[in-house]
């Protein structure tokens, strides 16, 4: 997962929850809420990936005090990415590669639900269930070791997509 982003995401195209974090970080530390985007801005927070700019924002907000993209990125043993040379207006001229793509052949697959649910005997269903929540566990573990963070939206959103689903016709 990469640290940084290849262009500065301005603060409108975050999450509504790094929103929310941003303006109670300035509370926390005494900054009203029109110096937003210039702080923003100024510190170079566009540049960091959500995951480690949320991580931050708690760890700021925790300690109260403000941090700039390279220091964030410093306390994760990480260097920031600096342009290799001078900007210009000069392009050089690139040879146009070619992509060749493998066209895909027709394949028939079944998710992992559909044997949970349709599975011929209770054996396969049991393994298919106990594959999931492994895999969905194991997920979990590699991104709390990649960011620190022990929240993590995309499996919140697919379980309780999941279990909203489930659960809406048995009422």
């Amino acid at each position: 997962m990469a640290d940084q982003l290849e262009s500065n995401l301005p603060f409108e195209d975050r999450t509504q929850e790094i929103q929310n974090e941003i303006l109670a970080l300035l509370n926390t530390v005494g900054k009203d809420q029109s110096d937003l985007l210039e702080v923003y801005e100024s510190l170079n927070w566009g540049s960091l990936s959500n995951s480690v700019f949320y991580s931050a924002l708690l760890t700021m907000k925790k300690q109260e005090q403000l941090m700039s993209a390279e220091q964030i990125l410093s306390f994760r043993n990480r260097v920031p990415n600096r342009p290799s040379g001078v900007p210009s207006t000069h392009e050089d001229t690139e040879e146009v590669s070619e992509t060749w793509v493998r066209r895909r052949q027709p394949v028939i697959t079944k998710d992992l639900i559909w044997f949970i649910n349709n599975g011929e005997t209770d054996e396969i269903r049991n393994k298919a269930r106990e594959y999931r929540e492994r895999v969905l566990l194991d997920l979990y573990t590699e991104h709390v070791r990649m960011t620190g963070e022990t929240y993590f939206p995309e499996l919140h959103r697919l379980l309780k997509a999941e279990w909203d689903f489930s659960f809406t016709g048995e009422q």
